[in-house]
C-alpha cells in the first residue's frame, strides 16, 4: 500500500515553480510584443508631441475600441463611423454629441484650413485615398500602433 507521507514533494514543488516562472516569463515577452495591438499609447505620444492645441484628432471606430486615447491623449478625440447613441453620456445626458463626425463633416475638416490627424486601420488607407484626395505625403503614416496608423493632412 502507498504511503504519501514517505514521499518528498520538495523536488516536485520546485519543478512546478520553475515551470511557472518560465511560462510567466514567456507570457511577459509575448504581451510586450503585442501591446501596440491593445493600446494606442504610441500614437497618442506622437500626437501629444506633434499636434498643436487647435488640431483636430479623429479616430475611425467606436470609442470602446480606442479607450486608451482617453488616458494617453491630452485632448478630446472626435469619432468617425461611430454611433453616439452607444455612449451613455451622449445617449442619456446629451453630452459630447459634437465629438461624433459624419463622413462628410470629416472630409470637410480634412480638406479645410485646420490641422487634422486621423487614426484608422492601416488596411483602410487605400479606401480613404480617393475620398480625401490624399497626397502621397498625407497617405504616409506619421505613427503606428499595431495595425492602426496616424495620418496627417499636413496643415
Amino acid at each position: 500500500r502507498f504511503d504519501p507521507s514517505l514521499v518528498d514533494a520538495g523536488p516536485a514543488y520546485a519543478a512546478t515553480a520553475a515551470g511557472m516562472v518560465a511560462v510567466m516569463a514567456l507570457v511577459t515577452v509575448g504581451l510586450s510584443e503585442l501591446e501596440d495591438y491593445f493600446s494606442l499609447a504610441p500614437a497618442a505620444a506622437t500626437l501629444n508631441e506633434r499636434a498643436k492645441p487647435n488640431a483636430l484628432i479623429v479616430y475611425q471606430g467606436e470609442p470602446r475600441l480606442a479607450s486608451s486615447l482617453f488616458f494617453y491623449l491630452n485632448r478630446p478625440v472626435h469619432w468617425l463611423d461611430s454611433d453616439p447613441r452607444i455612449e451613455f453620456a451622449s445617449r442619456e445626458l446629451g453630452l459630447g454629441d459634437e465629438l461624433f463626425l459624419s463622413r462628410e463633416e470629416f472630409r470637410q475638416r480634412w480638406n479645410g484650413p485646420g490641422s487634422v490627424y486621423f487614426i484608422t486601420e492601416g488596411e483602410r488607407v487605400p479606401e480613404w485615398r480617393p475620398a480625401l484626395r490624399l497626397t502621397p505625403q498625407q497617405a504616409t503614416p506619421i505613427a503606428r500602433s499595431g495595425t492602426r496608423v496616424v495620418l496627417w493632412n499636413g496643415r
